[in-house]
């Protein structure tokens, strides 16, 4: 790209405190990305297709803006509020790496709010995908790409409120029906490990689970009340 005027753009999970400092060390990027920018997107290339500018454009900080004030470095911060509006990730990639597993969500956030954890700063309030959308994905990418293996990436897949038990229900019925041979890990925190009943763990067994990632962080219970962990 040498002597090419091509915008570079970084994305960056966290929300705030350290966009200005990137611009500041990294002169030939233009614009730092902030959090989930998926509904920015569209604005930031519209934008530079009309060669408008990037002020209060969400979830951006700009060259521009720092060079023009001390104070800049803070975006005006947006997520997506509803997650089925979002399509789904294109995985043509894996196909060229010819991988046959993936990367995958059912929801963002977190119901717990343990304070070691950054999940609360940059994916907070938590919000759920339809887990028929979630296995339509599995199904969609199972035929057209090959995928058979996950790791679903949400801080906790399921939980042992009602809620949460009819959703693991539903995708427990939706893998079994479409007799999709998937493996999947993900991630529990232990009160759902002890409070849901056997049964139910041989269920998701049933559908390919294989590897559970459980946060213990410790076992010394004022250790606990320290990091705010209610296990």
């Amino acid at each position: 790209f040498e002597g090419q005027d091509i915008p570079i753009c970084m994305c960056v999970d966290f929300q705030y405190g350290y966009q200005r400092k990137i611009l500041q060390e990294y002169p030939e990027i233009s614009y730092v990305i902030s959090g989930e920018s998926e509904g920015a997107w569209l604005q930031i290339l519209e934008r530079l297709d009309h060669d408008q500018s990037m002020e209060s454009c969400p979830n951006l900080t700009s060259r521009d803006s720092v060079n023009k004030d001390e104070e800049a470095g803070i975006p005006i911060y947006d997520f997506p509020k509803n997650l089925d509006t979002l399509a789904w990730a294109d995985k043509e990639d894996i196909i060229r790496k010819k991988q046959k597993h993936s990367l995958l969500y059912a929801s963002r956030g977190c119901i717990h709010s343990c304070n070691f954890c950054m999940t609360q700063n940059i994916k907070n309030p938590r919000r759920e995908r339809d887990i028929l959308d979630v296995v339509q994905e599995m199904e969609n990418n199972y035929k057209k790409y090959g995928i058979i293996g996950y790791h679903f990436t949400d801080s906790v897949l399921f939980d042992s409120s009602p809620h949460s038990m009819n959703r693991l229900a539903t995708f427990v019925t939706e893998l079994q029906s479409r007799k999709l041979s998937l493996l999947y890990t993900a991630n529990f925190c232990p009160a759902f490990v002890l409070q849901v009943s056997p049964d139910v763990l041989d269920k998701l067994l049933q559908t390919g689970l294989y590897s559970v990632l459980i946060g213990i962080e410790s076992g010394n219970r004022q250790d606990l009340e320290l990091y705010n962990k209610h296990s």
